[in-house]
């Protein structure tokens, strides 16, 4: 094992040597503001970067919007029409949402996992257009079960795309770079969220155009915008370093791109199915943690979303106010994953970051659960209740800890997504029934209970986690320093980069 070792450290010493890494330059402001390790990056690979932020980011982000736009336009549709004019009474919207939930956690695995054959600029804006067409059709409904079945398909459709995309980043940034990045693509999804309510206050002014309500302009107006951004992920995507393409990169380019993820000990994607990553994943520890810690979380913030309307709606707000107020909400969450994203590369320690976002998260729900408190104690639990959200870490971490191989990376991602939303489209019915809200003393005191849980596996996989890395460590026997000479044994001295 140990030889295996070193042949890895070579290989990164090599990559860091061609990349034109200089790791003692002199920090200037980029360093401080941007990625730490900015200022030790050669021109070439600055450049590079840039290329890739303006394709790769860029795409991954409008793509994001647009996907969380379609999302959170369910429940601002629900509050402006499209409850009474298609009957959607008693559970029937969390039934809808359940469905969308199923589909999603269909396709998560399967979806994920075509990328280890397919290009990602094939499959990716693939389902987009797919999504894209579920969502037109969302606006021609007429029923409860049609709503339901569209729904259902706009999940599977747009299943691959979050940890896909994820992956995906994670193959072409380096540990120093990762962060930041997954934190503005999930960011898109609260801009998404915060957009949202802004748009069905403007097709709202739609309503009765073509004998259509507003809330049906709100999803057409969703297909118009995603169908072009599908066309750009076609022409641009560069796929992943090792199978890179594009005409904006040349071959020193590509060669960089590689030198890159090797000099980080990034596993290369291989291009072909191997059915055995599902036993390597499923044979250590990793998965067992992951899964279940993310699940605890994403069960743990279902109660940051849709019903801050409801609680506007019952509080007399008009239609206009209670599709704009909640934007705010979303605007808060923006803000702290920003600054959990940060703060994470800086301190260099995601789980620490993870620990005190969720921390918070458990007092407005505990606000909540009392209920009978004051109005501007509740608005403030309601506008802060996604200052939890640690999703773009959670994963970065899942990343890094298995980048050594791109397939069990890849499974274990798409589970961690896969089994939230499994287990969110039963748990949220019980848990969070729209028949009660927007009062859910219980739903709210279970929420806090799985983010207690979460917190606790957390801790779990940041000590193994340790301790794997501490057994790996080449063992180096104790020396007599009187024995030494000074120029002796320099062929068989070793330094091992730090993980």
């Amino acid at each position: 094992m140990a030889s295996n070792d070193v042949d890895i450290d070579a290989e990164k010493q090599v990559a860091a040597q061609r990349s034109g890494l200089q790791p003692n330059a002199k920090k200037g402001w980029r360093s401080y503001i941007w990625d730490h390790d900015s200022d030790q990056k050669s021109p070439e690979e600055r450049r590079l970067l840039v290329k890739i932020d303006a394709t790769i980011l860029v795409y991954a982000c409008l793509a994001e919007f647009l996907k969380l736009l379609d999302q959170s336009n369910l429940s601002n549709a629900y509050v402006s029409g499209l409850k009474t004019d298609i009957n959607l009474d008693g559970n029937w919207y969390n039934v809808a949402n359940a469905l969308f939930s199923i589909g999603y956690a269909i396709g998560q695995i399967p979806g994920t996992l075509l990328l280890q054959k397919f290009r990602p600029h094939y499959v990716l804006p693939l389902f987009e257009i797919i999504w894209s067409v579920a969502t037109f059709g969302t606006s021609a409904v007429k029923t409860p079960g049609q709503l339901c079945a569209c729904r259902f398909f706009v999940g599977l459709a747009e299943a691959p795309f979050f940890p896909g995309m994820l992956v995906t980043l994670a193959a072409w940034y380096t540990p120093a770079e990762l962060g930041k990045r997954s934190s503005i693509f999930f960011v898109m999804a609260q801009v998404g969220s915060f957009f949202s309510g802004y748009l069905q206050a403007a097709c709202y002014n739609l309503n009765g155009i073509q004998g259509l309500a507003g809330w049906r302009w709100l999803f057409i107006m969703d297909g118009i915008m995603s169908l072009p951004i599908a066309l750009v992920g076609f022409f641009f995507f560069p796929d992943t370093p090792a199978r890179a393409r594009g005409w904006w990169m040349t071959d020193a380019d590509k060669q960089l791109a590689i030198d890159r993820i090797a000099r980080a000990g990034i596993a290369k994607n291989p291009g072909y199915f191997d059915w055995r990553l599902i036993k390597r994943a499923l044979s250590n520890w990793r998965w067992y943690l992951f899964v279940p810690g993310y699940v605890f979380f994403g069960l743990g913030t279902q109660a940051a979303s849709t019903w801050f309307g409801v609680w506007l709606q019952d509080e007399g707000y008009s239609v206009y106010l209670r599709n704009i107020i909640p934007t705010c909400t979303n605007l808060v969450t923006l803000v702290a994953v920003l600054i959990w994203g940060w703060l994470s590369d800086y301190l260099e320690n995601r789980p620490l970051v993870m620990v005190i976002a969720i921390l918070y998260g458990i007092f407005p729900l505990a606000c909540l659960s009392v209920w009978n408190i004051p109005d501007g104690l509740k608005f403030f639990s309601y506008l802060t209740l996604g200052v939890e959200y640690i999703t773009p870490l959670f994963f970065t971490w899942a990343n890094e800890v298995n980048r050594g191989d791109d397939g069990v990376r890849s499974f274990i991602v798409a589970s961690m997504n896969c089994a939230q939303y499994a287990m969110a489209a039963w748990v949220t019915i019980l848990t969070l029934p729209a028949s009660k809200a927007p009062q859910f003393s219980v739903g709210y005191q279970t929420c806090a209970a799985f983010n207690a849980a979460a917190i606790l596996i957390i801790t779990g996989i940041w000590y193994w986690d340790r301790l794997e890395k501490a057994r790996e460590l080449p063992y180096e026997p104790e020396t007599d320093p009187t024995s030494h000479v000074a120029g002796e044994g320099s062929e068989d001295e070793i330094k091992y980069l730090a993980e």
